[in-house]
């Protein structure tokens, strides 16, 4: 994996204004851990993660990024801002919606991406939206209110409490 970031986006125009977003009215990082205390997630300078990010309202748009977490990126050519702000490597969700942390095995890895919009008045950023973006799903899937949808393609974590699963899990 390359440490630089890379942004392959076609060309659209710009996806949605910041005040045409819907804010997500369910925080998207509250889990609930069945085997223990949820602990922040501790990134290291070698972690990176590579994302794909799809655009509701414009199929072709598709882009492509290598970064680190809580590096932003943006999204589309003058879109706003996202970050990877969470870790977490066995992520179920149920059928109420509620995530839980199931292990520290690498089962279903998953990253919460927030995205922003900066706000050059105040100097304070509005969150717009929180996803997760699973690595081992099929294409990214979007929220009722999510104008993005995000894949983790690939991703290197160093913290050793990650476990890689058994062969043939």
């Amino acid at each position: 994996m390359v440490g630089s970031q890379t942004n392959d986006t076609a060309k659209v125009p710009s996806p949605v204004s910041p005040h045409e977003m819907a804010p997500s009215h369910q925080p998207a990082d509250s889990l609930k851990t069945p085997l223990g205390p949820d602990t922040d997630t501790i990134f290291g300078p070698k972690d990176q993660m590579v994302i794909e990010t799809h655009h509701r309202m414009y199929s072709a748009f598709l882009q492509v990024d290598t970064i680190k977490p809580k590096q932003r990126f943006q999204l589309g050519d003058d879109g706003p801002f996202a970050e990877v702000v969470k870790f977490v490597a066995d992520l179920k969700v149920t059928m109420k919606g509620e995530k839980l942390k199931m292990s520290d095995t690498l089962y279903n890895p998953a990253v919460l991406v927030r995205v922003v919009v900066p706000d050059s008045v105040t100097q304070k950023d509005s969150v717009v939206q929180e996803s997760w973006a699973f690595y081992y799903s099929g294409a990214p899937h979007f929220s009722r209110q999510a104008f993005f949808a995000f894949k983790l393609l690939d991703f290197k974590v160093e913290n050793p409490k990650y476990v890689k699963p058994p062969e043939g899990k």
